[in-house]
């Protein structure tokens, strides 16, 4: 086919993967318009051959695996190869580690006190400072005897008002009354048990007030008079009774609330007395409790001490056995390589491949990759030649869009079909206006936000 530019691509045949496959397994010229690699008369002839010599290769793989794992005649195979050199390594290897070890051991145990007194030597300042701190480590503070002093307080006794606001609660909240409560309920009982009954000067007042009410009204001591008297006197009976039961009810309301001021005062001062205990418990829990972190303080001050001592004198020394021995162990991984070396021998591949027809298609698609590189690299050429005068062409186009642009925003599409409309469809003088001018009234509506809704709405009835 002829390309845009000068360069002309030949385009090659299209592949028949069939008959690719047809001739790779049964030679050139076998295809002869075959129906596929669905063809009877392929599968049946692949079938016979895939019958006739997969078990002889199979028999021939089985027995080359049973002759390496097994080994034949004189020849060990690798089971037992891999057992002899697992045997021998292991060996080696325990050997070699322990010449190794001992080695180390005494080189260690020679050269360790000359090196760390060398580097002592070295940096005396250094030195100094530990020495200073492995002296201050173990040293008190006093904070942990007086943790210890703290957490083995007890709790003191209770005090004078503690103890007075028992008694005294204890006091007045007994139950049985007071003198002047039981006179209070006494009387009080007294009184509500009243029957009204007169005494004498009571009668007699009763008597002489009826008398001079009935002379009063002109009657003389008839029966009526007698009738009068007796009602007068039953009438100051009856006031008298509810006066007395009045007050009887009054005696015994107020001897009830003295004792039950009496009983509040004996419970409120009870509750101080306990409000007390409590505190002094409280302030022997925040003792131990103080003593414990000063334990736990002085502790961690130690620990730190011991720490940097430790650090200090340890960071002078440096890594001894680096630094005496220098090398590592060489023996371990003897074992590991020789068994690597008989597994990776052992797995290599066991006796040729049967037939695949997918290799001739295979070959045919290489082939094939090969002739469209050579197509792509043409068409680049030709493809290079015209991108100059297409991207000169979209600048143009992109640069008719400035009002557009402003009113619809970049990301809105709006205002690419508001392009195509005034490049196809508006009337010339618009778009001479439009491109003679479009630039500088963009830039006068950029902030003028109510003048670009009014061109958004004309220019959406454009692009409907």
């Amino acid at each position: 086919m002829g390309g845009k530019g000068k360069t002309t691509i030949n385009q090659p045949d299209p592949i028949n993967y069939a008959k690719e496959a047809f001739e790779f397994m049964y030679g050139p010229g076998s295809y002869q318009g075959s129906g596929g690699m669905t063809d009877p008369e392929f599968n049946k002839r692949l079938l016979e051959s895939e019958a006739t010599f997969r078990p002889e290769y199979t028999a021939l793989e089985l027995a080359d695996i049973n002759t390496m794992l097994e080994g034949k005649g004189d020849t060990k195979g690798l089971n037992q190869l891999m057992a002899d050199a697992a045997k021998s390594s292991g060996e080696t290897q325990r050997g070699e580690l322990a010449l190794q070890r001992a080695d180390d051991l005494k080189a260690v145990q020679q050269l360790a006190p000359q090196l760390v007194q060398a580097y002592r030597e070295a940096d005396p300042e250094s030195a100094a400072l530990a020495d200073a701190a492995s002296a201050r480590a173990g040293v008190a503070t006093g904070m942990g005897a007086k943790g210890e002093e703290l957490l083995g307080s007890k709790l003191r006794g209770a005090s004078a008002a503690e103890k007075q606001l028992q008694a005294m609660g204890m006091s007045r909240g007994d139950l049985t009354p007071t003198e002047q409560e039981a006179l209070i309920s006494g009387r009080g009982t007294e009184f509500i048990q009243s029957t009204g009954e007169l005494t004498p000067l009571e009668k007699r007042r009763a008597q002489q007030s009826a008398r001079q009410a009935s002379l009063a009204r002109g009657r003389e001591m008839g029966q009526g008079a007698q009738y009068n008297e007796m009602q007068a006197r039953m009438a100051e009976e009856l006031n008298k009774q509810q006066r007395e039961i009045a007050l009887g009810s009054q005696l015994l309301g107020q001897e009830a609330n003295m004792r039950g001021s009496r009983l509040g005062q004996g419970a409120n001062m009870l509750s101080q007395s306990d409000a007390l205990a409590a505190q002094r418990r409280k302030e022997l829990m925040q003792q131990q409790q103080l003593g414990s972190g000063l334990i736990r303080g002085e502790d961690a001050i130690q620990s730190g001490r011991f720490g940097q001592a430790f650090g200090m004198n340890r960071a002078i020394a440096g890594d001894l056995g680096s630094t005496i021995l220098g090398r590592p162990s060489s023996a371990v991984s003897l074992g590991q390589q020789t068994l690597g070396s008989a597994q990776q021998g052992a797995a290599g591949q066991m006796g040729p491949q049967l037939f695949d027809p997918n290799m001739g298609i295979n070959l045919a698609m290489q082939d094939r990759t090969n002739q469209f590189n050579l197509l792509g690299a043409q068409a680049q050429a030709d493809a290079s030649r015209s991108s100059g005068l297409m991207q000169g062409v979209g600048a143009a186009l992109g640069a008719f869009c400035w009002v557009a642009r402003e009113v619809y925003g970049e990301q809105d599409p709006r205002w690419v079909q508001f392009r195509t409309w005034m490049l196809c469809e508006s009337p010339s003088w618009f778009r001479k206006l439009y491109v003679r001018f479009g630039e500088r009234f963009a830039k006068f509506i950029s902030n003028k936000p109510k003048i670009k809704n009014i061109i958004r709405v004309w220019m959406n009835n454009r692009i409907k």
